[in-house]
């Protein structure tokens, strides 16, 4: 699959910071939402992701059950690991509103079962994506279209496919052969299709690209289409990433830091790096700012930590890599193999020894060792379900 979002991203080994380092780094800046049909588990699977995995706001998937693949099939494990949907399907991805997707054969089309793994939308679409406020992008024929809960087509396919969205906020980014525009829930167009890049709507602004009052930079837009705010003049651009807890990180001449929702510095820029706020932290990298062209494409790397929403440095610098706070855990590596857990005190609270960090979800990480052993781990570190062999 393809687009949905951080969903976090579909079926990876290792969830790489570049990834979901904007919602919960950017992909690319091409229509931002949540990522598409994703999961956590440990096989990819050979449905591809779009663009909707893409930085603005990725969907997290609501992960009571929990996906897993015995012998080429996949079914379902609960928190406790107790396998509560039988193998049985071809690929089966996270539930999102109390939906997930699933398909029964290799090229199949795709559909819908509930939690005791009924089908409830029989697998139809050429693509599917997640539940987003009651309603999911299905693809047929080469065009989007909208249903609902019930499996009824609500909005008729007719968007192109690569750069449409999942709903977010009540308006969905499509793209028609004029560029990109938003619709409503009834498929009416209320922002016109002339945007040549357009991401969701996060907090009541949406990142775009090339309209009047941008002058080819980025921008936020209201939901009347409008810009929302002239920013202040020392910012000198918005980084690829939407609003998160009401900030945003940005470039200055003196490192990235971040701005508000009036277009106003909120924290001072004196990062090399600063990435999205998450449970009220945010990781920055700290160490050499850049001032030349030459210099930002050196190959200079700092250490990692996290900052509040003051600024302050909270825990410290000292991080080879770190992945965003997620139910009150973080990931972290020191030495960029080896990866542990951290709480908002900065305390190891589970040891290093995981090839990757994911983050938690419903009370479950998804984890391999160094002898790559993979399954889920829960916040004490320890495998509550061990992948068969």
């Amino acid at each position: 699959m393809k687009d949905e979002i951080p969903k976090y991203i579909t079926q990876l080994k290792y969830f790489k910071k570049v990834i979901i380092s904007c919602c919960l780094s950017a992909l690319t800046l091409s229509a931002c939402s949540s990522p598409q049909a994703t999961s956590l588990s440990n096989s990819t699977p050979e449905k591809q992701q779009t663009n909707e995995s893409t930085p603005s706001t990725m969907l997290e998937p609501d992960l009571t059950l929990y996906p897993v693949e015995v012998d080429g099939k996949w079914g379902y494990i609960n928190a406790t690991g107790e396998m509560v949907i039988p193998p049985q399907f071809h690929q089966a991805l996270d539930f999102s509103e109390g939906l997930a997707l699933i398909s029964l054969k290799l090229e199949g089309k795709w559909g819908y079962i509930d939690t005791t793994g009924n089908i409830v939308i029989p697998p139809q679409f050429d693509d599917a994506f997640y539940f987003s406020e009651g309603m999911a992008k299905v693809v047929i024929d080469k065009k989007v279209g909208y249903i609902n809960k019930t499996g009824d087509l609500v909005i008729p396919p007719q968007f192109e496919p690569i750069y449409s969205r999942s709903f977010s906020e009540g308006l969905a980014v499509v793209q028609l052969e004029s560029g990109m525009g938003y619709i409503n829930k009834a498929g009416q167009m209320v922002i016109p299709a002339t945007i040549p890049i357009a991401h969701d709507f996060k907090e009541g602004l949406a990142l775009v690209n090339g309209v009047d009052g941008f002058w080819g930079q980025h921008g936020f837009i209201n939901k009347q289409g409008k810009p929302a705010f002239r920013r202040s003049r020392e910012i000198l651009s918005i980084t690829r990433r939407p609003f998160s807890e009401g900030l945003v990180p940005i470039s200055t001449e003196r490192g990235r830091g971040y701005m508000d929702r009036k277009g106003q510095i909120a924290i001072e820029g004196q990062f090399y790096n600063a990435l999205n706020f998450s449970e009220g932290l945010a990781q920055v990298e700290t160490g050499f700012v850049p001032a030349t062209i030459a210099e930002r494409n050196a190959d200079i790397k700092g250490k990692w930590g996290y900052i509040d929403k003051t600024g302050r440095i909270v825990i410290e610098a000292e991080f080879e890599d770190t992945q965003p706070f997620s139910e009150g855990l973080a990931a972290v590596s020191k030495d960029g193999d080896s990866w542990g857990y951290v709480d908002k005190k900065g305390k190891m609270v589970i040891p290093p020894k995981f090839d990757y960090g994911n983050p938690f979800i419903g009370g479950l990480a998804r984890a391999c060792t160094d002898i790559h052993k993979c399954g889920y781990i829960n916040k004490t570190g320890e495998f509550v379900y061990i992948d068969p062999d």
